[in-house]
Order: C-alpha cells, then structure tokens, then sequence
C-alpha cells in the first residue's frame, strides 16, 4: 500500500456494497466482520476482507471527505492552512513568499487547498 485511498471512514461492513479493489478505513466500535479492526484499513477482495495494519506517518487519502488522514497512534485529518490576510504591518514581499511555500505544499499534497 504506497499509495491507499479509502472510500470513507465506516463502522459496519454491512452498510456497504464493496466492489473488488476498494477500501475502508475502520472506525472507532466496528461491529461484524470488522470487530476489532479499529484503525486498520479493509480491503475487498471479491472474497473476504483483508486488513492492512497502519505504520506510525502512515498517509491516507479519504474520497468521501476529498481529505487525507495521517496516522499518530490513531488516524489524525489533515487541517487547512489558510495565507495571511491581515496584520498590522503587511509585508508584501513575505506574504508572496509564503503563498508560493503553500501553493507548493498543495502542489505536492501535503496541505490541503483553502480554495
């Protein structure tokens, strides 16, 4: 898994219709099939479910909520970071500065858009 996606954060297996391939990211109090598999990552495989441990930094992206989640001892979403707007001095130069640093991170999918 270099690169997982999930289709959403779920508790209950049984609320979904999996198609092979996809995956859910398992919520805090899983019932059913997904009993004590709080925070791992469920895969479908046409046959059964497989479980994926998450490692410590682990990133994931969430299509439900078009978001990632990072794991720290459990999984963390990621925050906006919004540019500086106001402030009683305004150094142009700076905020050019810094709107290129975010526009970068976004680029790279390390922050999510304020757009």
């Amino acid at each position: 898994m270099i690169h997982p996606i999930v289709q959403a954060i779920e508790t209950d297996p049984a609320s979904i219709a999996p198609v092979p391939g996809q995956s859910w990211l398992v919520g805090p109090g899983a019932i059913g099939d997904w009993l004590d598999h709080d925070d791992q990552i469920a895969g479908w495989s046409g046959n059964g479910w497989q479980f994926f441990l998450p490692h410590p930094l682990m990133r994931i992206y969430i299509e439900s909520n078009d978001n990632f989640a990072v794991y720290k001892e459990t999984w963390q979403p990621t925050v906006e970071v919004e540019a500086p707007v106001s402030g009683s001095v305004i150094d142009v130069e700076a905020r050019s500065a810094i709107d290129s640093i975010l526009t970068a991170l976004e680029a790279q999918g390390i922050l999510n858009s304020t757009t």
